[in-house]
């Protein structure tokens, strides 16, 4: 199953925020974040990620939906691995269910750490 994560802005105006974001990250069922900039709480994230089983695959808008850092993002997905859940970036065009997409993920990390 995929399964969706976005964040909102608190004062969005559109009534329908969950139908498009099902329909924006193509998947079955979403999450979704209403945030302000002064609350950095995640729980729509936390309870996603509890949701994922084995074989799901998490699907993100981008990285920064859901980490500040490329150590807390590499934190995130090592969980998800371990799950045996996928991870899809959208704008990042990252797929971890996918053959290389591992792969190009580490590498990423790498080149953010200043390795290689």
């Amino acid at each position: 199953m995929r399964i969706g994560y976005l964040r909102v802005q608190d004062n969005s105006e559109s009534k329908n925020v969950h139908t498009e974001v099902v329909e924006k990250l193509n998947v079955e069922k979403a999450f979704v974040e209403k945030t302000d900039q002064e609350n950095d709480e995640s729980p729509q994230l936390m309870k996603a990620l509890e949701y994922l089983r084995t074989g799901d695959v998490f699907v993100v808008k981008e990285f920064a939906e859901i980490a500040s850092s490329m150590a807390e993002l590499l934190s995130i997905v090592r969980k998800l691995a371990q799950k045996q859940v996928g991870f899809v970036s959208l704008k990042e065009k990252i797929d971890t269910s996918l053959p290389d997409g591992g792969a190009v993920l580490g590498q990423v990390g790498l080149a953010a750490a200043g390795v290689g």
